[in-house]
């Protein structure tokens, strides 16, 4: 190689790059200590009522879940309109809880997850809505369609998704990733 140096001073004129966004992508999580979970759900139809599935965070639990996909089955009817709602702040589960599936088996082969699942029932839905999504009968309707739209379920917050129309089984499906709150973000 002929001449000088191609850069007289390397910090200044060439830096390191690192691309913090690859810091979430699944395979690189376990690095960052943040844990990824999977669950599908099935709310069976009760008559003269509303199916529905939801996503717990318990108060004090100590961790962030943040929602990365909502999706909802059916294939009874034609068309079926998901409601998602959040709160009421502690509403706690509709039937008795279950953990998420891991989705990265480096996180041991039984899951850690904070997060309480559960399917049932009720007259009405609860909560704010938040959105909602139509899907046709044998389809599947998603609520986040990108990052931009991942939905933060801090402790004592529940997300639920209500089906619209009464005796119909439901078929859920959450993915989400948590991690511990940080000194900042603890109330």
């Amino acid at each position: 190689m002929k001449g000088g140096p191609p850069a007289a001073q390397l910090a200044s004129e060439i830096a390191p790059n690192l691309n913090l966004e690859d810091a979430t992508n699944l395979e690189n999580r376990w690095l960052m200590q943040v844990r990824s979970y999977g669950l599908a759900l099935t709310s069976p139809a009760v008559a003269a009522q509303l199916s529905a599935a939801r996503i717990a965070n318990p108060a004090g639990s100590g961790a962030v879940i943040v929602v990365e996909k909502i999706s909802g089955t059916q294939g009874a009817i034609a068309s079926l309109l998901y409601t998602l709602t959040r709160g009421p702040v502690g509403g706690g589960n509709l039937t008795a809880p279950v953990s998420g599936a891991n989705r990265d088996l480096r996180q041991g082969s039984t899951s850690g997850s904070v997060a309480q699942l559960s399917v049932g029932s009720a007259a009405a839905n609860t909560g704010a809505g938040l959105a909602f999504v139509s899907a046709l009968q044998n389809t599947t309707g998603e609520f986040i369609l990108d990052e931009d739209q991942e939905i933060v379920v801090m402790p004592n917050d529940i997300l639920t998704v209500w089906s619209s129309a009464i005796n119909t089984q439901v078929l859920i499906t959450f993915f989400w990733r948590e991690r511990a709150l940080e000194e900042g973000e603890l109330t």
